[in-house]
Formats: C-alpha cells, structure tokens, sequence
C-alpha cells in the first residue's frame, strides 16, 4: 500500500508541474553507442532553450536515478545561467558504464521562469540516458544501434545486420538473445515482437552458432512487429567463444503509435492519466524512474 500510495504522490505532482513548459530540452532522450564496460563513449549534447517570452533561471543539473553512476556530466553551461527568450545552453554527457548491460538513467534540473514582479514558477525538467554496455569483442555488428521510425501497431519493419570479424583468429558466435526493457507500461518491450531470420540477408549466417574466419561476415534480419503502442528499447547480444566470453550487439529502439485516429502521439507525445489529465514527456522520465524503484 505504501508504495501505491508513493506512486500516486509522484503523478499528482508530475500532474502539477504540467501546467507550463517554457523550456525546449532536446533531445529527450539521448541514446548512447554500445560501449565496452569500463571504456567511455563520446560526448553527446542536450540543447536547452527558452521558448517564452520570460526570462529563466537554470538551477542545478544532475544525474539522477536508475543507473546515475554510470553517466557522467562532462561539461555544460546552464546551471545559473538565465535565458532570455531564444537563448540556449547544453549539457555534454558520456556514458561510462562499469558492467555490461542495458542502463538508463536521466539529467535533471530545476528552472524558474519570471516576466517581473517577485511571482517565480518553478519547473523540473528531465532528459533520459539510455546505453548498452558490451564487452571487448573483435565481433563487429552493424549497425550498432537502429530507430524504427514512424512505426503503428500492426506495422513491420526488417533490418539486416552484419557480423563481421575483425580479428585475426576464428570467431564463433556461440549464442544470441533479445534483452528488452519494460518499466510500469511506459516502456514496455517483448521479446516475441523481434523476429530473428538466420537466413536473411545477402551473406546469411544459415545457423546461429556461425564460425567467422578473420575478415570474414555474414548477415541475418531483424523484423520488428509491435503489438502495442509505446516507447520501445532492446538490445540483441551475441556471445562469442573468445577469452572471458565477451558479448556485443546492437540497441533496437523506437516510438510506436497505436494504428486509430484518436490522436493519440505515442510515449514521446503525451500520456494519459484518468479521463483528462495529459503529461508531457518531459514529465514521463520521472515516472520511468519511479515504477523502476518500484520494481526493484
């Protein structure tokens, strides 16, 4: 009950804040490359813009949630800073996970926003972080990461990836897996809505145990058939027989639209809460965050 009730605090006052959004924060979400346990990817950048005719006040800015310690903030020029109308600043992050797997985590920071007198609004604004931590592998797989765009329920898309061997020893790929994420029905991902054809592409792998000489690649296709609507993120990961078993793979994500005309725009547009209550996105970040808490 307590953690019904901490849920339903956290709503009401996403609820709250929803009122007003002066700020731009693009993107919404950052999605990081693949990047080995221990490495660091590069720097990716998050614009933020007054879109108002008032002047904001930028508070502090933080990672916070999920896995927060592995982000890191690089470099940004918005905490104190006050934004006239149409001025920006950004936020550079860089992902440095410290174990292999799919994390996330989200930027936060505080804005007020004032057109004169003494009367302030006070505003957080969210950006999600999203990578997919692998392991050193001499396995190439391209693409690395991949956007379904435009997608509906009852849609389907096909991709073809290439394993290719970028060693100089044989390489068998010894197991593959679809890992998805789903958190409290914002993002909500199946495994069943990946289909795997060994036998597709221009160079099929024809198995899914292939051995890879040096230099040498094959192909296999990736079909995505959403059954619902919502905000999507998987990571496919094959395992290799080199030393510690290392693994590598690539993220699978996009924004699904149910196929009606109710007006309806996806996870990245809104989200209803009752019968008239719609939060932005911005506002669903700490949702996510909170439901993953929740889940643990």
């Amino acid at each position: 009950m307590k953690k019904v009730l901490q849920v339903l605090m956290v709503l009401l006052s996403f609820i709250f804040f929803a009122k007003a959004q002066d700020l731009k924060v693009d993107p919404l979400l950052v999605l990081f490359d693949p990047t080995p346990a221990g490495d660091r990817s590069d720097k990716e950048e998050i614009k933020v813009k007054n879109e108002s005719d008032k002047k904001i006040l930028i508070g502090d800015v933080a990672i916070v949630g999920g896995d927060e310690e592995e982000f890191d903030i690089v470099d940004e020029d918005c905490e104190g800073e006050v934004l006239k109308e149409g001025e920006e600043c950004t936020i550079e992050v860089r992902f440095e996970p410290e174990s292999k797997g799919l994390k996330f985590s989200a930027v936060k920071f505080e804005s007020a926003s004032y057109g004169g007198g003494t009367d302030l609004d006070f505003t957080e604004n969210f950006a999600l972080l999203a990578g997919f931590a692998t392991e050193e592998s001499n396995l190439n797989v391209e693409p690395d990461s991949y956007e379904f765009k435009n997608m509906k329920v009852g849609d389907e898309e096909s991709i073809v990836v290439v394993l290719r061997n970028e060693g100089t020893e044989t390489i068998e790929v010894k197991d593959f897996e679809i890992k998805t994420l789903k958190v409290g029905g914002i993002i909500s991902t199946d495994e069943d809505e990946f289909e795997i054809d060994e036998d597709g592409g221009n160079r099929p792998c024809g198995t899914l145990e292939p051995e890879l000489d040096p230099g040498e690649s094959c192909t296999i296709e990736i079909t995505f058939k959403p059954k619902d609507d919502g905000y999507k993120l998987a990571a496919l990961l094959f395992e290799t027989d080199e030393d510690g078993s290392p693994t590598t793979g690539i993220v699978l994500y996009g924004d699904v639209e149910e196929d009606d005309d109710n007006g309806d725009d996806g996870i990245l547009g809104g989200c209803s809460v009752g019968s008239a209550t719609f939060l932005p996105a911005y506002l669903l970040i700490p949702v996510l965050i909170a439901f993953r808490r929740l889940r643990k």
